[in-house]
C-alpha cells in the first residue's frame, strides 16, 4: 500500500499528487480513457518485456508495450522522459493487487524494464517530477513480495540503487502499512539477497551463515527507543509498537527462509577483518563478496570443523565452562519469537482496529510457524484477522491470497518457508 498520513481513504500511489498534472508530454494520449477505467475493462499485459540478457539486442530492448483495449504505449530509451507511462503502468498494478489480477507481476517487470531503459533511479530522480512517490510504492511491493516468493524467482531489477538511495526512498515519506524502521528493512533486503545466493549454490557454511548471523545481529542491535527516521516518527503508541512487530517479523523470516544457523560457521577471529557485505554494502557489492559457485571443497572442510565445533561445546557445557557470549549474540528460537509476535499483534489490534493493514505481513511471517496441530488456537487467530483485513474497503487481496496459502500449508503437513509460498504472493494489504 501506498505511503497516506490519512489512513481513512482509499489511496493510489499517486494520491498524494492529484493536483500535478500527469499528463505533461503526452501529445495523442490525451483522448484516451484514463489508466484505471482501461485497466478496469480490460485485462492488461506487459507485451515481451525485454529480459536482462537482452540489453544489447535493438530489436527487443529499444521497445516494449503495454497494451489494452484503447491501444499501446511504446517506450524508446531516446525518448522523451516524463512520468505518464510510469504512471499507467503504476495504475494498472494497483488494480491488479485489488482485484488479483494475473498480470502484476508482469506489470511489476515492465516498469522495471521501463525503469532500466530510462537510466534507473540516479536519472529518473532528477527528471521526472515527484518520482519518490510512485516509486516507493514500487520498491517496498517489490521488497515484501519477494519475501513470499521462491528464491530462485527473485527479481533483481532495483538492484542498482545504492543504501544511500534506498534509505531516502523508504523514508522520506512514511510508508503506512510498512511501518517499519529503515534499520531493520535494510536487513530485510539483505535477507531477500542471501536468499538469491543461496538459491544460485553460494556457499553455505562458508558464507551464508556468517552473513545470516551478522544480520541477525543487526537486527537485534535496534532499538525502537532510539527509532528516528527524516520523515519524523508519528507520536502515537502503535507506531512503536507496530516498529517492534516488524523488528520481530524480519528476525522470523530469516530464521525461517535462511538455512538454519547449526551447526555454527566459523566467523573471522577477533583481528581478522571480515569479508562479509555490512549492512551499508548494496546488492551488487554483495554479490562481489560472496564466494562463488566452486567452493564445493571449502564447504567440505567447513563441514568438518562443524562437526569439531559441536564436539567442543559439548564437552564445554558438560564442564559447566561454556561461556555465555554466544547466547547472547545468538537470535531467540523460533517459538520464542512467534510467541512474542503474537503478543503483540493481540496488544496492538486495538489501536489500529479501523485499519489493521499493516499487520498483514507480520501474520504471514508468523502463520508459517503454525505447523503442528496443538497450535489451531493461534491458527484461528491469524486466519480471523487476515479475514478481518480482507473484508476492509481499503485492502487489496494478498490478506485473502495469504490465508488461502496458509490453510493449504497447513493441512499439507509441510514446514518449509517455500513449501509455504511456492510461488510468487503479494502478501500486503
Amino acid at each position: 500500500m501506498p505511503p497516506a498520513k490519512d489512513p481513512a481513504p482509499r489511496h493510489t500511489p499517486l494520491a498524494q499528487a492529484k493536483d500535478r498534472d500527469y499528463d505533461r508530454g503526452r501529445d495523442n494520449d490525451r483522448s484516451t480513457s484514463s489508466s484505471s477505467s482501461s485497466a478496469a475493462v480490460s485485462a492488461a499485459v506487459i507485451a515481451s518485456p525485454p529480459t536482462e540478457n537482452e540489453g544489447t539486442s535493438p530489436p527487443r530492448q529499444k521497445r516494449w508495450a503495454t497494451k489494452t483495449r484503447t491501444g499501446c504505449i511504446t517506450c524508446r530509451p531516446d525518448g522523451a522522459v516524463n512520468d505518464s507511462v510510469f504512471v499507467r503502468i503504476v495504475d494498472m498494478l494497483s488494480i491488479d493487487l485489488t482485484l488479483l489480477g494475473s498480470t502484476w507481476q508482469a506489470h511489476l517487470h515492465g516498469y522495471g524494464a521501463l525503469y532500466k531503459m530510462r537510466g534507473g533511479y540516479k536519472r529518473l530522480s532528477k527528471v521526472v517530477t515527484n518520482f519518490d512517490y510512485q516509486f516507493q510504492y514500487v520498491y517496498v511491493l517489490h521488497v515484501l513480495a519477494s519475501t513470499t516468493t521462491p528464491a530462485a524467482q527473485l527479481l533483481t531489477i532495483f538492484d542498482d540503487l545504492t543504501p544511500d538511495e534506498i534509505h531516502h526512498v523508504f523514508t522520506f515519506t512514511l510508508y503506512s502499512d510498512v511501518p517499519c524502521s529503515s534499520h531493520v528493512f535494510a536487513d530485510l533486503i539483505r535477507i531477500n539477497r542471501l536468499r538469491a545466493l543461496v538459491a544460485a549454490g553460494v556457499s553455505v557454511n562458508g558464507f551464508v551463515r556468517p552473513a545470516a548471523r551478522q544480520i541477525y545481529k543487526h537486527i537485534a542491535e535496534f532499538s525502537i527507543n532510539d527509532w528516528e527516521e527524516p520523515y519524523g516518527v508519528p507520536d502515537k503508541p502503535e507506531a512503536r509498537l507496530l516498529c517492534r512487530l516488524f523488528q520481530l517479523a524480519v528476525l522470523l523470516y530469516g530464521l525461517l527462509a535462511l538455512p538454519p544457523l547449526s551447526p555454527a560457521a566459523s566467523g573471522p577471529g577477533p583481528g581478522k577483518p571480515s569479508s562479509l557485505p555490512s549492512p551499508e554494502m548494496s546488492g551488487a557489492e554483495a554479490g562481489q563478496h560472496a564466494p562463488g559457485l566452486q567452493d564445493q571443497d571449502q564447504d567440505e572442510e567447513d563441514e568438518e570443523e562443524d562437526e569439531e565445533e559441536e564436539e567442543g561445546e559439548e564437552e564445554e557445557k558438560k564442564e559447566g565452562g561454556a561461556s555465555g557470549d554466544e547466547d547472547a549474540t545468538s537470535p531467540p528460537a523460533v517459538a520464542t519469537l512467534r510467541a512474542e509476535i503474537l503478543t503483540l499483534i493481540r496488544e496492538v489490534l486495538p489501536l489500529i482496529e479501523k485499519r489493521p493493514n499493516s499487520v498483514s505481513w507480520p501474520l504471514a511471517v508468523v502463520g508459517v510457524t503454525l505447523t503442528d496441530e496443538k497450535d489451531a488456537g493461534e491458527r484461528e487467530f491469524v486466519a480471523q484477522i487476515l479475514q478481518r483485513i480482507s473484508t476492509h474497503r481499503d485492502a487489496y487481496y494478498g490478506p485473502t491470497l495469504c490465508l488461502r496459502k496458509l490453510q493449504t500449508f497447513w493441512a499439507s503437513g509441510k514446514t518449509g518457508w517455500e513449501d509455504c509460498y511456492d510461488e510468487a504472493c503479494a502478501v500486503l494489504a
